[in-house]
């Protein structure tokens, strides 16, 4: 592990450390401090599957979300509180804008490394849809916000050609294949993990 990353302060938010992550080459080696989340714990609701034909679309709310909108809606509360992060930090990181070269992007995505990054973040958000087409449509919406050479997760969300459905129940949200990109502190949080992907992105496309 990076010795700088190991005398990081530990006041450093998160977007700085995905900064001083990025600058080091070591995004899965990142050390975290633990933070309690101001947030209530949600109740678990009934479990069962997410019925397609009555299932909305939370981009609305994610917008909401970034706008500095207060919280209130049960899923996005139940994802936040599935972090270490406090929702101001995922706030932040979700906007931070990461420069890009749409080229040496689309070469990421199309490399074994590349594809098995994004096969890592279709988990948990809507989870009738098949994984392939959320991976294909993943991928499109990276493709889509990177033409301006600039990314950011808020973007991605927003161009995704797919519904945007926060999980609605912890076994929905919980995470089968591990995430080198994103430390246990990240949780079975889909908007952690989506923050944590676009620095990975923006290192994998550095290195086509």
């Amino acid at each position: 592990m990076d010795r700088e990353l190991l005398m990081a302060p530990r006041t450093l938010g998160l977007v700085g450390r995905l900064t001083q992550a990025l600058m080091a080459g070591a995004l899965a080696a990142m050390p975290l401090p633990a933070m309690a989340l101001p947030l209530a714990p949600v109740s678990a609701q009934a479990q069962g599957a997410v019925d397609p034909a009555t299932a909305g679309d939370d981009r609305a709310v994610f917008k909401r979300f970034l706008s500095g909108a207060p919280v209130t809606n049960r899923r996005l509360l139940a994802d936040l509180a599935r972090t270490e992060w406090s929702p101001q930090e995922i706030r932040v990181a979700l906007v931070k804008v990461y420069g890009v070269k749409v080229e040496r992007v689309s070469q990421f995505l199309d490399s074994p490394a590349g594809r098995a990054l994004v096969d890592q973040h279709v988990e948990g958000w809507s989870p009738w849809l098949s994984p392939q087409l959320k991976a294909f449509g993943l991928r499109s919406a990276i493709l889509k916000a990177s033409r301006q050479e600039a990314l950011s997760a808020a973007g991605v969300v927003a161009a995704l050609p797919v519904r945007f459905w926060l999980p609605q129940t912890a076994a929905e949200a919980r995470r089968t294949n591990p995430d080198p990109a994103c430390p246990a502190q990240c949780g079975d949080s889909v908007l952690a993990h989506l923050a944590f992907l676009m620095a990975s992105l923006q290192v994998g496309a550095m290195g086509r």
